[in-house]
Protein backbone atom coordinates (compact mmCIF):
# COMPACT_ATOMS: atom_id res chain seq x y z
CA UNK A 1 0.00 0.00 0.00
CA UNK A 2 1.15 3.55 -0.76
CA UNK A 3 0.76 6.11 2.05
CA UNK A 4 -1.79 8.75 1.08
CA UNK A 5 0.57 11.58 1.91
CA UNK A 6 3.44 10.29 -0.24
CA UNK A 7 2.23 11.95 -3.44
CA UNK A 8 1.78 15.26 -1.65
CA UNK A 9 5.18 15.07 0.05
CA UNK A 10 6.91 14.17 -3.23
CA UNK A 11 5.31 17.13 -5.00
CA UNK A 12 6.30 19.46 -2.16
CA UNK A 13 9.88 18.14 -2.22
CA UNK A 14 10.09 18.71 -5.98
CA UNK A 15 8.64 22.20 -5.63
CA UNK A 16 11.11 23.15 -2.88
CA UNK A 17 13.99 21.80 -4.93
CA UNK A 18 12.79 23.78 -7.95
CA UNK A 19 12.52 26.94 -5.87
CA UNK A 20 16.06 26.56 -4.57
CA UNK A 21 17.37 26.06 -8.09
CA UNK A 22 15.41 29.09 -9.29
CA UNK A 23 17.23 31.20 -6.70
CA UNK A 24 20.43 30.08 -8.42
CA UNK A 25 18.99 31.27 -11.77
CA UNK A 26 18.21 27.74 -12.97
CA UNK A 27 15.04 27.32 -15.01
CA UNK A 28 13.09 24.14 -14.18
CA UNK A 29 10.63 23.12 -16.90
CA UNK A 30 9.44 19.93 -15.19
CA UNK A 31 9.34 19.15 -11.48
CA UNK A 32 10.71 15.67 -12.13
CA UNK A 33 13.90 17.29 -13.44
CA UNK A 34 14.98 17.82 -9.82
CA UNK A 35 15.03 14.07 -9.25
CA UNK A 36 16.68 13.46 -12.61
CA UNK A 37 19.45 15.94 -11.84
CA UNK A 38 20.21 14.12 -8.60
CA UNK A 39 20.90 10.91 -10.56
CA UNK A 40 23.29 12.45 -13.13
CA UNK A 41 26.67 10.75 -13.39
CA UNK A 42 28.09 12.47 -16.48
CA UNK A 43 27.65 16.08 -17.63
CA UNK A 44 28.32 16.52 -21.37
CA UNK A 45 28.55 20.04 -22.74
CA UNK A 46 29.63 21.95 -25.81
CA UNK A 47 32.39 24.55 -25.74
CA UNK A 48 31.08 27.42 -27.85
CA UNK A 49 28.17 29.22 -26.21
CA UNK A 50 28.31 27.08 -23.07
CA UNK A 51 31.80 27.36 -21.63
CA UNK A 52 32.34 30.48 -23.70
CA UNK A 53 30.03 33.45 -24.07
CA UNK A 54 29.19 32.44 -27.61
CA UNK A 55 30.08 35.76 -29.24
CA UNK A 56 32.91 35.47 -31.73
CA UNK A 57 35.03 38.51 -32.55
CA UNK A 58 37.39 38.78 -35.53
CA UNK A 59 40.95 38.91 -34.21
CA UNK A 60 43.31 39.35 -37.14
CA UNK A 61 44.86 38.24 -40.43
CA UNK A 62 48.06 36.26 -40.57
CA UNK A 63 49.44 36.23 -44.10
CA UNK A 64 50.60 32.89 -45.37
CA UNK A 65 53.01 34.12 -48.02
CA UNK A 66 54.89 37.16 -49.32
CA UNK A 67 52.36 37.88 -52.11
CA UNK A 68 48.83 36.63 -51.43
CA UNK A 69 46.43 36.18 -54.33
CA UNK A 70 44.95 39.56 -55.40
CA UNK A 71 41.36 40.15 -54.37
CA UNK A 72 41.49 38.11 -51.17
CA UNK A 73 40.13 40.95 -49.05
CA UNK A 74 37.08 41.35 -51.29
CA UNK A 75 36.52 37.59 -51.23
CA UNK A 76 36.57 37.57 -47.42
CA UNK A 77 34.03 40.38 -47.55
CA UNK A 78 31.87 38.17 -49.76
CA UNK A 79 32.14 35.26 -47.31
CA UNK A 80 31.09 37.62 -44.49
CA UNK A 81 27.93 38.80 -46.27
CA UNK A 82 26.94 35.46 -47.78
CA UNK A 83 23.38 34.64 -46.60
CA UNK A 84 24.51 31.07 -45.87
CA UNK A 85 27.55 32.13 -43.82
CA UNK A 86 28.01 30.60 -40.39
CA UNK A 87 28.62 32.67 -37.25
CA UNK A 88 32.39 32.65 -37.72
CA UNK A 89 32.31 33.86 -41.32
CA UNK A 90 29.79 36.58 -40.48
CA UNK A 91 32.43 38.19 -38.26
CA UNK A 92 34.31 39.08 -41.44
CA UNK A 93 31.61 41.42 -42.74
CA UNK A 94 32.74 44.42 -40.69
CA UNK A 95 36.47 43.83 -41.18
CA UNK A 96 36.64 43.58 -44.97
CA UNK A 97 35.16 45.49 -47.93
CA UNK A 98 31.75 44.35 -49.01
CA UNK A 99 31.84 41.67 -51.67
CA UNK A 100 28.21 42.05 -52.69
CA UNK A 101 29.26 43.24 -56.17
CA UNK A 102 31.02 39.93 -56.86
CA UNK A 103 29.07 37.39 -58.92
CA UNK A 104 29.79 33.79 -57.90
CA UNK A 105 29.42 31.07 -60.52
CA UNK A 106 29.11 28.28 -57.94
CA UNK A 107 29.19 27.90 -54.17
CA UNK A 108 29.45 25.22 -51.50
CA UNK A 109 27.78 26.39 -48.26
CA UNK A 110 29.48 25.85 -44.93
CA UNK A 111 28.69 22.65 -43.08
CA UNK A 112 29.74 21.70 -39.56
CA UNK A 113 30.35 18.20 -40.82
CA UNK A 114 32.69 19.17 -43.69
CA UNK A 115 34.13 22.28 -41.92
CA UNK A 116 34.67 24.34 -45.06
CA UNK A 117 32.84 26.42 -47.62
CA UNK A 118 33.83 27.48 -51.13
CA UNK A 119 32.98 29.94 -53.86
CA UNK A 120 34.03 30.17 -57.51
CA UNK A 121 34.12 33.29 -59.65
CA UNK A 122 34.38 33.50 -63.42
CA UNK A 123 37.56 34.53 -65.22
CA UNK A 124 35.89 37.80 -66.23
CA UNK A 125 36.24 39.03 -62.62
CA UNK A 126 39.47 40.11 -60.95
CA UNK A 127 38.92 37.48 -58.24
CA UNK A 128 38.40 34.70 -60.79
CA UNK A 129 39.03 31.19 -59.49
CA UNK A 130 37.95 29.10 -56.52
CA UNK A 131 38.33 30.24 -52.92
CA UNK A 132 37.96 27.88 -49.97
CA UNK A 133 37.47 29.00 -46.36
CA UNK A 134 37.60 26.45 -43.58
CA UNK A 135 39.43 24.71 -40.77
CA UNK A 136 43.20 24.64 -41.46
CA UNK A 137 43.51 20.93 -40.72
CA UNK A 138 40.88 20.26 -43.40
CA UNK A 139 41.66 22.70 -46.23
CA UNK A 140 45.47 22.75 -45.92
CA UNK A 141 47.37 19.71 -47.11
CA UNK A 142 50.94 19.32 -45.95
CA UNK A 143 51.95 17.62 -49.20
CA UNK A 144 51.17 20.83 -51.09
CA UNK A 145 54.37 22.90 -51.60
CA UNK A 146 54.76 25.64 -49.00
CA UNK A 147 51.85 24.44 -46.88
CA UNK A 148 53.65 22.61 -44.04
CA UNK A 149 54.91 25.89 -42.55
CA UNK A 150 51.38 27.35 -42.63
CA UNK A 151 49.93 24.27 -40.95
CA UNK A 152 52.47 24.71 -38.15
CA UNK A 153 51.58 28.39 -37.79
CA UNK A 154 47.87 27.52 -37.60
CA UNK A 155 48.59 25.04 -34.83
CA UNK A 156 50.53 27.59 -32.81
CA UNK A 157 47.68 30.11 -33.12
CA UNK A 158 45.10 27.52 -32.12
CA UNK A 159 47.12 26.54 -29.04
CA UNK A 160 46.62 30.06 -27.66
CA UNK A 161 42.84 29.52 -27.62
CA UNK A 162 42.09 31.40 -30.84
CA UNK A 163 39.70 29.87 -33.36
CA UNK A 164 41.67 29.62 -36.60
CA UNK A 165 40.52 29.42 -40.21
CA UNK A 166 42.42 29.32 -43.48
CA UNK A 167 41.65 30.90 -46.84
CA UNK A 168 43.01 29.04 -49.86
CA UNK A 169 42.88 29.60 -53.63
CA UNK A 170 42.68 27.36 -56.67
CA UNK A 171 42.78 28.72 -60.24
CA UNK A 172 39.75 27.74 -62.28
CA UNK A 173 36.27 26.51 -61.34
CA UNK A 174 35.36 24.37 -58.34
CA UNK A 175 35.91 20.69 -59.20
CA UNK A 176 32.58 18.87 -59.26
CA UNK A 177 34.11 15.93 -57.41
CA UNK A 178 35.04 18.11 -54.44
CA UNK A 179 31.47 19.29 -53.87
CA UNK A 180 30.02 15.82 -54.41
CA UNK A 181 32.40 14.10 -51.98
CA UNK A 182 32.42 16.86 -49.35
CA UNK A 183 36.20 17.11 -49.71
CA UNK A 184 37.97 20.44 -50.31
CA UNK A 185 39.73 20.76 -53.67
CA UNK A 186 43.27 19.44 -53.77
CA UNK A 187 46.28 21.62 -54.56
CA UNK A 188 44.78 24.80 -53.12
CA UNK A 189 47.41 27.41 -52.33
CA UNK A 190 47.26 29.01 -48.87
CA UNK A 191 46.36 32.71 -48.94
CA UNK A 192 46.10 33.68 -45.27
CA UNK A 193 45.15 32.53 -41.80
CA UNK A 194 42.33 34.20 -39.86
CA UNK A 195 41.87 34.16 -36.10
CA UNK A 196 38.78 34.78 -33.98
CA UNK A 197 38.41 35.34 -30.25
CA UNK A 198 35.74 34.13 -27.84
CA UNK A 199 35.67 34.77 -24.10
CA UNK A 200 35.26 32.05 -21.49
CA UNK A 201 32.34 32.71 -19.16
CA UNK A 202 33.66 34.13 -15.87
CA UNK A 203 31.77 31.57 -13.77
CA UNK A 204 32.53 28.52 -15.95
CA UNK A 205 35.39 27.18 -13.82
CA UNK A 206 33.41 27.57 -10.61
CA UNK A 207 30.39 25.72 -12.01
CA UNK A 208 32.48 22.82 -13.33
CA UNK A 209 34.30 22.58 -10.00
CA UNK A 210 30.91 22.20 -8.31
CA UNK A 211 29.95 19.29 -10.55
CA UNK A 212 33.26 17.58 -9.87
CA UNK A 213 32.78 18.06 -6.13
CA UNK A 214 29.45 16.24 -6.54
CA UNK A 215 31.27 13.31 -8.23
CA UNK A 216 29.76 14.17 -11.62
CA UNK A 217 32.11 13.51 -14.52
CA UNK A 218 32.36 16.45 -16.96
CA UNK A 219 32.96 15.90 -20.68
CA UNK A 220 33.51 18.71 -23.21
CA UNK A 221 32.44 18.15 -26.82
CA UNK A 222 33.67 20.48 -29.55
CA UNK A 223 34.12 20.51 -33.28
CA UNK A 224 37.07 22.89 -32.99
CA UNK A 225 40.78 22.26 -33.32
CA UNK A 226 42.10 20.14 -30.42
CA UNK A 227 44.63 22.80 -29.44
CA UNK A 228 41.90 25.43 -29.16
CA UNK A 229 39.78 23.11 -27.01
CA UNK A 230 42.81 22.28 -24.84
CA UNK A 231 43.46 25.99 -24.23
CA UNK A 232 39.85 26.58 -23.13
CA UNK A 233 39.94 23.43 -20.98
CA UNK A 234 43.02 24.75 -19.17
CA UNK A 235 41.27 28.08 -18.61
CA UNK A 236 38.33 26.38 -16.87
CA UNK A 237 40.50 24.33 -14.57
CA UNK A 238 41.91 21.30 -16.38
CA UNK A 239 45.66 21.39 -15.92
CA UNK A 240 46.44 18.13 -17.69
CA UNK A 241 46.18 17.40 -21.40
CA UNK A 242 43.50 14.70 -21.14
CA UNK A 243 41.68 15.11 -24.43
CA UNK A 244 41.02 13.02 -27.49
CA UNK A 245 41.32 14.57 -30.93
CA UNK A 246 39.10 14.28 -33.98
CA UNK A 247 36.20 12.36 -32.60
CA UNK A 248 34.47 11.04 -35.70
CA UNK A 249 34.48 7.55 -34.26
CA UNK A 250 33.02 4.82 -36.40
CA UNK A 251 31.20 2.81 -33.76
CA UNK A 252 29.29 3.31 -30.53
CA UNK A 253 31.85 1.19 -28.68
CA UNK A 254 34.80 3.27 -29.91
CA UNK A 255 33.00 6.53 -29.07
CA UNK A 256 32.21 5.26 -25.58
CA UNK A 257 35.76 4.03 -25.00
CA UNK A 258 37.27 7.40 -25.96
CA UNK A 259 34.84 9.50 -23.96
CA UNK A 260 35.17 7.39 -20.86
CA UNK A 261 38.94 7.96 -20.74
CA UNK A 262 39.12 11.66 -21.56
CA UNK A 263 37.70 14.93 -20.28
CA UNK A 264 37.44 16.80 -23.57
CA UNK A 265 36.76 15.60 -27.05
CA UNK A 266 37.62 17.72 -30.10
CA UNK A 267 36.86 17.49 -33.80
CA UNK A 268 33.42 16.05 -33.03
CA UNK A 269 30.95 16.03 -35.89
CA UNK A 270 27.33 17.11 -35.22
CA UNK A 271 26.32 13.47 -35.67
CA UNK A 272 28.62 12.30 -32.91
CA UNK A 273 27.52 15.10 -30.61
CA UNK A 274 24.07 13.57 -30.81
CA UNK A 275 25.53 10.23 -29.82
CA UNK A 276 26.37 11.21 -26.25
CA UNK A 277 23.97 8.50 -25.16
CA UNK A 278 26.78 6.08 -26.08
CA UNK A 279 28.06 6.49 -22.54
CA UNK A 280 25.05 4.45 -21.47
CA UNK A 281 27.17 1.44 -22.39
CA UNK A 282 28.84 2.05 -19.03
CA UNK A 283 25.51 2.36 -17.22
CA UNK A 284 25.83 6.12 -16.69
CA UNK A 285 23.04 8.70 -16.42
CA UNK A 286 23.78 11.51 -18.88
CA UNK A 287 23.06 15.22 -18.71
CA UNK A 288 23.89 17.05 -21.94
CA UNK A 289 23.94 20.77 -22.66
Amino acid sequence: MIPLGLVLLSSVAFAVGGLRLARQEVLIQELAAVEGLARVDVFCLDKTGTLTEGKLVFDGVHEAGPSPQPGWREVLGWFGTDPQANATARCLADAFPSGTSLRPSSTVPFSSARKWSAVSFGSDQFVGGTWVLGAPEIVLREDTPGTARIVGAAGRLASTGLRTMALTYLPGPLPARAAAEDQPPADCAPVCLLTFRESVRPDAAKILDYFREQDVKVRIFSGDDPRTVAAVAREVGWTRNTGTTHGNCRSIRTCCWKLWRTTWYSGVSPRNKRRTWSLHCSGEAILSR
